[in-house]
């Protein structure tokens, strides 16, 4: 069934501004869904926030059912990722690690939860030092300046661990250990007592050298430590929330000679004895997470790889739930969460899928969200029927959007790594149900061309190689049984008629390097073009002779071409250097947007002038791909002017791939396949206003603030004399004839003002009501 969950709110990290946008949903199917560190609000019912796996938080407020994102981190052509998250201040404040290797974008945020915006950040103190990571932290109860983080970086050729303490927010810290002053010994997590910020607890782990582990506690901020349970590695620590003198500690991955063991003491650390549990032996034995009940502080759960291990007498007696090794049900538990509002419900996130469990841990049911994390690329068919494909765990997801189902094929066992190169679906954009992919596998580079007539269900190899991969793929309209392929440096063309005598012809490019994207010629299949490293070129004698059209910038690129269905000379062009357009066939080209690399671009088949672009995540290091984010633009006057939907307002996606399907003469929808959120669908109105186009680029009226809460002013040299306000629909709300406008009664939303000054200019602008 599919699934479309809506983006309420997206938070801009940057800037702490909130953006209400419905035009945004979550598209993948909820069963492949990833989410971890899930955890319940303290201070109001069903109510749960997550981290995706690279750089969102999400929050429900019907215990997982829909969803919205809360807070996204910006890319900064860098792969950050959050980890770590968990509750503060009583529930008001989340925080959480931000992870970038070796940059200074490593730190510690805190986020208000009723503001949705950063409230602290702490930097790592190491800085952009080689490999740099923030390991593990802990924040006080009751003063969050205070904080204890724990580090990692490579020095001399080796890792070094350090340990910082800062009671002033950051401004000042204080380096409290390092592993080259300790026996190069390592740590694994750190803590500070819930009572005393100046009782402080380190778990340490494995070594280069004979000795490892150990628990350290100090009593004065870090000056001095003493040694408890030496020889045996921790991680895992946990205070009682009635009395902080009562203390679980697990042990982490064993070295040789350790036992496991959960231990337990009563005296604030100065004594530990083992607690009583029969551990099984199936995995590597590792305690992950220990966590109490709220609602009944006798009971404490405990989170192995292969067990859940529940007390419910206060730890005096243990059940062992042990599961088998099975990446689908629970394996490596990672974090717990209890509902404080209903006795025994628990959220318990593992390895690869978060559950939830009404009986406190010992049944488990999956946690669905439409967060998969998904692979290879994506692509659309919108014509008569109207289709979507997605990869997922290297085979193929499709939706049929006309049934409203789902289907999903090849899929491989989420912890199996494959030995293959997919190059992803690649959609026939004349026949529906049609797509291609091509997988190369062996250290000798067999690869095949595989083309499906039913979605991706059952295929045929249509085309045998070495070290081939689909970049590109184009059928000829006429007859779409004639098609151009692009293998990377090869070009094929083929007729596929007859599946079994499959005819080929091998065509040389034009020049050196990728064939980004071929297109056929309207009505001459000897006609086609094809776009190769920053040039179009065209033949017209089935690839013998080449005419260059156009080439961009050095050291750019061209990634899309496409035609024009309602006017087949006129073509369009998405580069790394923007947008292109010809409305010779190819003869003459103007580049009519010039701000930002755009990887699709299509126009609409129903009404003329009407085109949308596209752009995917990409750090500029990859190929040498130049660095662009996840964007879209749109253009109602054929080039003249755009709007442009920036990364900000998607939110930051880390996007891999993109496409483009026109639904109606004023409505696109815009598709982007994104790490963390999976399929994501952003749908443009395209609604013109009379005969007015909307252009916020040519204007001499400010609007501030804006995003409003309510009062938005409007500064222009002429004086202003009627604005009208518009919902998306283009419907007029109502109008005044003011320089200031009041907007406090309106729902969330985006509008549309139009802003006539004395000197008889108008312009029309976007707004944005909190």
């Amino acid at each position: 069934m599919r699934n479309s969950f809506i983006i309420w709110t997206i938070v801009l990290a940057m800037f702490s501004a909130t953006l209400s946008n419905a035009q945004m949903q979550f598209e993948a199917s909820e069963e492949y869904g990833q989410v971890f560190d899930v955890t319940f609000d303290p201070n109001h019912q069903n109510v749960i926030y997550a981290r995706t796996v690279t750089n969102h938080i999400v929050k429900s407020t019907n215990k997982g059912a829909d969803w919205e994102v809360i807070y996204s981190h910006p890319q900064d052509n860098m792969y950050v990722t959050i980890k770590d998250m968990r509750l503060l201040n009583d529930g008001t404040a989340l925080s959480f690690i931000c992870t970038a290797q070796g940059t200074e974008l490593n730190k510690i945020v805190i986020l208000d939860i009723e503001t949705e915006s950063v409230s602290k950040e702490f930097s790592s103190p190491i800085g952009n030092q080689p490999d740099n990571l923030i390991q593990s932290y802990s924040i006080f109860k009751n003063n969050d300046d205070t904080v204890l983080m724990h580090t990692t970086k490579i020095f001399d050729f080796g890792l070094q661990t350090e340990v910082y303490y800062t009671t002033d927010g950051g401004n000042n810290w204080d380096l409290v250990y390092k592993s080259l002053d300790n026996g190069n010994i390592h740590v694994n997590n750190v803590a500070i007592s819930p009572s005393d910020a100046d009782k402080l607890f380190i778990m340490r782990g494995g070594s280069p050298d004979v000795m490892e582990g150990g628990l350290l506690i100090s009593n004065d901020a870090g000056q001095t430590w003493t040694e408890k349970i030496a020889g045996t590695v921790y991680s895992a620590i946990t205070f009682n929330p009635a009395n902080v003198d009562d203390i679980f500690l697990g042990t982490f991955y064993l070295g040789e000679g350790q036992e496991q063991n959960l231990y337990r003491s009563q005296d604030g650390g100065e004594t530990w004895n083992v607690v009583d549990i029969d551990w099984s032996s199936m995995s590597t034995n590792s305690i992950h997470s220990i966590t109490y009940n709220p609602l009944d502080l006798n009971q404490i759960l405990i989170l192995e790889e292969n067990e859940i291990v529940i007390s419910y007498d206060r730890g005096n007696t243990w059940t062992n739930y042990v599961y088998p090794l099975n990446p689908e049900d629970y394996y490596y538990g990672l974090t717990a969460s209890f509902n404080p509002f209903v006795n025994n419900e628990v959220i318990i996130c593992a390895n690869y899928y978060p559950f939830i469990s009404q009986d406190g841990g010992e049944n488990l049911s999956r946690l669905n969200s439409p967060f998969v994390n998904p692979t290879g690329r994506l692509a659309v068919f919108g014509k008569e029927e109207q289709h979507v494909y997605y990869g997922l765990r290297n085979g193929l997801m499709h939706q049929n959007l006309q049934e409203g189902t789902e289907e999903g094929f090849n899929l491989l066992p989420i912890d199996f790594t494959p030995n293959v190169s997919n190059s992803g679906t690649h959609a026939d954009r004349n026949v529906a149900g049609r797509v291609y992919f091509s997988v190369m596998s062996g250290m000798m580079g067999n690869a095949a061309l595989s083309m499906s007539s039913d979605h991706g269900e059952t295929s045929s190899i249509i085309l045998g190689g070495s070290y081939i991969m689909l970049i590109a793929v184009d059928s000829f309209e006429p007859n779409p049984n004639k098609i151009v392929v692009s293998m990377g440096e090869i070009i094929y063309k083929s007729d596929i008629t007859d599946l079994e005598n499959i005819i080929t012809q091998e065509i040389m490019p034009p020049s050196f390097g990728t064939v980004t994207s071929v297109m056929f010629d309207a009505a001459d299949d000897n006609i086609f073009y094809v776009a190769q490293g920053n040039k179009i070129y065209k033949t017209q004698d089935n690839g013998q002779t080449w005419t260059e059209l156009y080439a961009v910038e050095e050291g750019h690129l061209v990634y899309d071409l496409k035609k024009n269905p309602l006017n087949s000379q006129e073509l369009a062009a998405a580069t790394s250097v923007g947008i292109f357009i010809s409305n010779d066939s190819g003869q003459t080209w103007t580049q009519v947007y010039d701000e930002s690399p755009m990887n699709k671009v299509e126009f609409s088949s129903f009404t003329e002038g009407k085109i949308v672009a596209s752009s995917h995540f990409e750090d500029g290091g990859l190929f040498g791909y130049p660095a662009s984010d996840a964007k879209t633009i749109y253009t109602k006057n054929n080039g003249e002017t755009w709007e442009e939907i920036g990364t900000d307002e998607l939110g930051f996606m880390r996007a891999t791939s993109t496409d483009i399907m026109f639904t109606g003469e004023n409505s696109a929808d815009v598709y982007f396949l994104v790490q963390d959120l999976g399929l994501v669908k952003y749908t443009l109105d395209l609604t013109t206003l009379g005969n007015e186009e909307i252009n916020s680029n040519i204007s001499d009226v400010t609007i501030y603030p804006n995003p409003t809460t309510g009062i938005l002013n409007f500064q222009s040299k002429s004086e202003v004399q009627n604005v009208n306000l518009f919902d998306l629909s283009g419907r007029k709300i109502s109008e005044f004839n003011s320089n200031q406008i009041n907007i406090s009664s309106l729902p969330k939303g985006i509008y549309l003002v139009k802003i006539s000054t004395k000197d008889g200019k108008t312009t029309t602008k976007k707004v944005v009501k909190k």
